[in-house]
């Protein structure tokens, strides 16, 4: 049985944070809007209006790791895998902390069948500080159908706080 994947976009109350607290240009503020309205239509299906809005927005020189976060959400939604793969790789080059696209990008893998990749950019995500128990879960699973059960039991421990992420 496989598991459920879902996928997770970046909070725009970060990126409204961090405008406001910084005084970020013109710039910040519009990839933050472009990014919440995005996400606003990809949550109603509006997956094409989402993607034409996003290259818009890039395409006029505003580009974040948020905004190529969600378009990789897009393609992960319609199934374009490879496309997928690639804006999340574009998102974790502009910025590599982000635990929420390492996920995302976990999730692609696995779709992929990729799942020593897949276990990698959890274990990643992990130790980026992202919590969500369904990545956990999923990480555990392909973990133990590859026999990895070491790695497995370090990652229970792990959601169980019991164990510092870099000791995986």
């Amino acid at each position: 049985m496989k598991p459920e994947i879902p996928f997770f976009e970046i909070p725009s109350s970060d990126f409204e944070e961090l405008v406001s607290s910084s005084g970020i240009s013109e710039c910040l503020r519009r990839s933050a809007e472009a990014n919440r309205t995005a996400v606003a239509l990809l949550k109603e299906g509006r997956l094409e209006e989402a993607v034409s809005l996003i290259f818009e927005t890039i395409e006029s020189g505003i580009e974040s790791p948020a905004l190529y976060n969600t378009i990789g959400l897009a393609f992960l939604s319609s199934r374009d895998l490879d496309a997928a793969e690639d804006y999340f790789n574009e998102s974790i080059l502009l910025d590599p902390s982000i635990g929420i696209t390492h996920s995302n990008l976990a999730a692609t893998y696995c779709e992929k069948g990729e799942d020593k990749k897949a276990i990698d950019e959890h274990i990643a995500s992990f130790r980026l500080g992202f919590r969500e128990e369904s990545s956990f879960r999923n990480a555990i699973h392909l973990c133990n159908k590859h026999h990895m059960y070491w790695h497995a039991s370090r990652i229970s421990l792990v959601e169980q706080g019991l164990l510092n992420p870099e000791d995986i």
